[in-house]
């Protein structure tokens, strides 16, 4: 799998930015592939070239869960409108990609989980979830 973002902060007026991360949970855990920062007003693609290798190519399992969590900077969430743009594109098999916008953008309340434009029920979910720290590192295989 490929996973590609871009965040742009959807209120500049105020506010000190937002955190984020994009994980994979498996079979092995909870393992961070990419995170970072963006200030208030900003736009940042995901990933940047030093993040690459850890989001193309990316090796998933059925059951494995990708997420892309975006949280207040500094426990200030003030002004973190956040407009997320995410796709997650199939290597080889039949080269599906899913895409939150064009899955969810136009119909956010019918479901979650919401399915996903292939057909697929259940695909994309909208969570709430505590902070934590997360193992960083990049993912692991199971033994």
């Amino acid at each position: 799998m490929n996973v590609k973002a871009r965040l742009t902060d959807g209120d500049d007026k105020g506010g000190n930015g937002i955190e984020w991360a994009i994980t994979l949970d498996g079979k092995a855990g909870q393992d961070v592939l990419a995170s970072g920062t963006m200030d208030n007003g900003g736009t940042q693609a995901i990933p940047a070239d030093a993040g690459k290798a850890k989001l193309e190519g990316l090796a998933v399992e059925a059951g494995d869960v990708i997420s892309l969590v975006v949280g207040s900077r500094g426990g200030d969430n003030g002004f973190d409108t956040t407009v997320v743009e995410l796709t997650v594109t199939e290597i080889g098999g039949k080269g599906r990609t899913w895409d939150l916008t064009r899955d969810v953008a136009a119909s956010v309340q019918a479901a979650n989980p919401h399915a996903d434009s292939l057909g697929n029920a259940g695909v994309c979910a909208s969570t709430r979830r505590r902070p934590r720290p997360y193992r960083q590192g990049p993912p692991t295989s199971p033994s």
